[in-house]
């Protein structure tokens, strides 16, 4: 004689309990997999970004310092015939003019001076030589973020032009401007006269080089975090004067 199967053994499938704590643990496990992964490629891109904006400072301040070390004082030919060329180039060309500017409320500096470090190729066949007007200053540049607002970053332009030439269309012929980084937040440079630290210099006020200019350079950008680098860098020319 059988036995009438039991209710409970008759039941087939699951719960509407056992379905949603189902439902709730692989929710559960999704979001932690999502986290680490998330975790994971913010943390790469840091990393990545962190490099980038290491390559553009090394470049920038690198650039800057082999000019600024090669600073100079042209010399000017004494000759009677020569009088007026070298009154005209007096007019263009600074041995050192650095101002302290405001772009946007962050700090943007200029700075010009004469280097002989001068070796920018033109048109893909000649190069500039000897005695440079070399300067270096910041151009407004308004990139967008993936929230929709505005990150300030601005282009670092590097121009030079002959230190020699009075003519104004040769001399423009031979003014190369470059991009040496398109994400600066800000540039600032010092002076450093005896114990003080400047921020502008005119060399017709003060008669003389700096014997050291610090360069501070801020890069990057909302999206992938900003970096702060500092150097200094000695003028020969200033230090023995």
């Amino acid at each position: 004689m059988t036995r009438p199967a039991s209710k409970r053994t008759q039941e087939i499938g699951f719960t509407l309990v056992e379905v949603l704590a189902v439902v709730l643990l692989l929710g559960i496990m999704t979001a932690i997999v999502f986290g680490t992964v998330n975790g994971i490629i913010r943390s790469r891109n840091s990393l990545n970004s962190g490099r980038a904006n290491d390559e553009t400072a090394r470049n920038v301040l690198g650039t800057i310092s082999k000019d600024m070390e090669s600073m100079a004082k042209v010399p000017l030919d004494t000759s009677s015939d020569s009088k007026e060329q070298n009154n005209a180039l007096s007019s263009k060309r600074a041995y050192l003019e650095g101002k302290s500017d405001i772009l946007d409320e962050t700090d943007a500096d200029s700075i010009a001076f004469v280097s002989a470090s001068g070796q920018t190729v033109i048109q893909g066949r000649l190069t500039n030589y000897g005695y440079m007007q070399v300067s270096y200053y910041l151009k407004k540049e308004t990139n967008r973020d993936k929230a929709g607002g505005s990150a300030n970053t601005y282009l670092l332009l590097r121009q030079e032009a002959p230190a020699s030439i009075a003519d104004d269309d040769a001399r423009k012929a031979r003014t190369v401007t470059s991009v040496l980084a398109n994400n600066v937040v800000r540039l600032n440079f010092r002076y450093l006269k005896d114990d003080d630290w400047l921020e502008n210099w005119s060399q017709k006020e003060q008669g003389q080089l700096p014997s050291a200019v610090e360069i501070y350079l801020e890069v990057g950008d909302s999206d992938t975090g900003r970096a702060h680098y500092k150097t200094a860098v000695a003028i020969p020319l200033g230090v023995r004067q």
